[in-house]
């Protein structure tokens, strides 16, 4: 089968804009400041019973959990002036579902960056004009985001609820705010801020591509005509 120039730049107009999204999610999600900033936006240590040293701890076992760094997520905390575990069996087994996840997720970002290079390699040596097609792509991107984001902030609840039902196949993401830390630290005002700013620097990121690629696209050409 043929592959043609035009299928080869819808390609790699996907995979970057996954590798960028995916990226700043990443960004955010291990980002420590940006938990002490929901904390206290949330009042975080007045349902939780957890000061803000005690927050901060908890929350870095989370992200070092996530990333591979800790085997555990199980941690010693002092709630209400007792030092106890933080989280219950039902919060350890749906973390052990977000760190699969995660992990896929590096995995399938990093894998994206190396198809889009030999794309990008392959209509370079067949003399496309690549920035070109970059700058066209990150247009559609733009405009694609800014219609999902539109429509995802008009109801933020229900994608969230449908995003748990396409990644995860069990309930044990329905958490108890009265008794579960792990709700109680990260509320859905939590994760619809992380979706935000994923979106809002995304769209930052693609305008910069845009931009370059614009300022880029043709020189090869005009080069080679001289």
């Amino acid at each position: 089968m043929k592959v043609t120039n035009k299928t080869v730049s819808i390609i790699m107009t996907v995979l970057l804009f996954l590798v960028v999204l995916l990226s700043n999610l990443q960004y955010l999600a291990f980002n420590l400041n940006f938990y002490i900033n929901e904390f206290d936006k949330y009042g975080v240590k007045y349902v939780t019973g957890m000061d803000k040293s005690q927050l901060s701890k908890v929350a870095l076992r989370i992200q070092d959990y996530l990333y591979g760094k800790s085997e555990s997520l199980q941690i010693d905390a002092v709630i209400d002036g007792q030092n106890q575990k933080v989280f219950n069996d039902r919060e350890l087994e749906h973390m052990r579902d977000v760190r699969k996840l995660f992990e896929n997720g590096f995995l399938i970002r990093n894998l994206m960056i190396f198809i889009y290079i030999l794309a990008f390699l392959f209509l370079y040596f067949r003399k496309e004009d690549v920035f070109y097609h970059t700058y066209r792509g990150m247009l559609f991107v733009i405009l694609f985001l800014l219609v999902t984001g539109a429509i995802v902030s008009l109801d933020f609840n229900r994608w969230f609820i449908y995003f748990h039902h396409i990644f995860f196949d069990n309930n044990l993401w329905q958490l108890d705010v009265t008794r579960d830390k792990l709700i109680q630290m990260l509320p859905e005002g939590f994760f619809s801020d992380i979706s935000y700013l994923t979106f809002r620097n995304s769209i930052i990121t693609y305008i910069i591509i845009g931009f370059v690629s614009f300022l880029l696209k043709g020189k090869k050409d005009s080069k080679i005509g001289l």
